[in-house]
């Protein structure tokens, strides 16, 4: 019997074959009946017949058990084909740049009076970067950027940011702008990291700071090697502490008070924790004895996770930012990024494409300490003059975004008839 394809068999069926093999094989032995043994001198053959495989398969399942470890008690052992399973790649590792250009994208669509979609998004994208991934790859980018489907009057579905996304650049915006028509004399201080590889198990990654009056700040460079993919390590080197003490040496080399704009991520590792606040399994009473200290009104009635639910809403209020204190204790003041909001950073936008350009350009080694030497080299070469113009482009874009907010709140608004922000990320589109 013959076969185009190559069959996969389980051990037990391998076992079977593999015993009528010997069989016909021993007969072909048999000298005391040389025309049975004639018969099935051609035993692969005969067993290909037999058992209605290739033989092909009965040559490879006999070399096999030719192969195979003995068993004492049942021969030769046989292993069963390993299932192996196509997994879909989803094409969502997409960088910083390309993220704004998707959230653009979905905002070009609010701007026009649109309802966009997971579909229609993945069209525009599309035509804008090349993207080649698959709608169900979209979607996993748009959910991981706060996006999510939102109910219209009409009973339609369609792609809108959760609500404290949109809070926080809105207020963002709104600070940014009004430190620049107040004249607010202080300089405006950004902070950012930048990642160089230096090999295929090592890269280099720099924070820094700088603004349009300075350049980059005098000896605020934090630098330290980690592995490309382990965020352990990277974590490891790079903690609240460490965070912590770098903040202060900037301010610290700040000739004047200033507004300092950090990434949202870095601004949530340093909290101040609360102490001697009841826990989830302190009693009743407890809880309710440290509730009415905080002048906190609740019914006698409510249970234990009921009241428990309303010291976290303490909490949540009281908590304090560490960074922030101690900025505001040096005469500075803290501002956070949204998250994901990287274009009102002009070091991610400008500078980091500047110096990663001066790098390639000058660097010709391997050699970590003379790739550190051109790194820190493509930084220097970085002035105020190109400082001012980047600085000056990115407030330009944070002026023309807070505007487009304003205007796209008004066409939201007659549309959108839930703001529910655990709404289905799914959508027959």
């Amino acid at each position: 019997m013959s076969h185009s394809q190559r069959q996969d068999i389980q051990s037990q069926t391998k076992k079977i074959v593999y015993n009528v093999y010997t069989y016909f094989k021993k007969l072909s032995k048999d000298s005391s009946h040389p025309e049975v043994a004639k018969f099935f001198i051609r035993a692969q053959q005969k067993t290909s017949e037999a058992c209605g495989i290739s033989l092909k398969t009965i040559q490879r399942i006999t070399s096999e058990g030719a192969k195979a470890p003995e068993n004492s008690e049942n021969g030769p052992c046989f292993s069963s084909p390993r299932k192996t399973y196509k997994r879909m790649k989803y094409a969502t590792d997409i960088d910083d740049y390309d993220k704004d250009v998707l959230r653009r994208t979905v905002h070009e669509f609010y701007d026009q009076g649109e309802f966009p979609t997971s579909a229609k998004v993945l069209s525009k994208y599309q035509e804008k970067t090349g993207y080649k991934g698959s709608k169900t790859s979209m979607r996993r980018i748009l959910k991981s950027l706060k996006f999510s489907y939102k109910k219209c009057t009409d009973g339609r579905r369609f792609l809108m940011e959760h609500n404290d996304i949109i809070d926080m650049r809105v207020q963002f915006l709104k600070k940014m702008i009004n430190f620049r028509q107040n004249n607010d004399a202080r300089q405006i201080v950004y902070l950012d990291k930048l990642k160089i590889p230096t090999n295929k198990e090592n890269q280099l990654i720099i924070y820094h700071a700088g603004s349009s009056t300075y350049g980059f700040v005098k000896d605020s460079r934090l630098v330290f090697s980690c592995k490309p993919d382990s965020s352990e390590d990277y974590l490891i080197q790079m903690n609240s502490a460490v965070i912590k003490d770098w903040f202060i040496k900037i301010l610290q080399n700040l000739k004047e008070p200033s507004i300092i704009v950090m990434d949202n991520t870095w601004y949530n590792w340093v909290h101040i924790h609360l102490k001697n606040y009841p826990k989830s399994n302190e009693s009743k009473i407890k809880i309710q004895k440290w509730l009415r200290v905080k002048g906190v009104e609740f019914s006698s009635l409510e249970t234990s996770q009921e009241l428990f639910e309303r010291v976290k809403q303490v909490i949540s209020k009281e908590k304090k930012n560490e960074l922030n204190e101690i900025a505001l204790s040096m005469g500075c003041e803290l501002v956070q990024i949204p998250p994901n909001h990287y274009q009102y950073n002009p070091m991610k936008t400008c500078i980091w494409t500047q110096v990663k350009h001066k790098f390639v350009v000058q660097n010709t080694t391997v050699n970590v300490e003379d790739i550190k030497k051109s790194v820190y080299e493509a930084l220097d070469s970085v002035t105020i003059d190109e400082w001012k113009s980047y600085v000056t482009l990115c407030h330009r874009l944070q002026h023309d975004d807070y505007v487009k907010e304003g205007l796209r709140g008004k066409i939201l608004k007659s549309i959108i008839t839930t703001t529910d922000d655990n709404c289905s990320n799914e959508s027959k589109d």
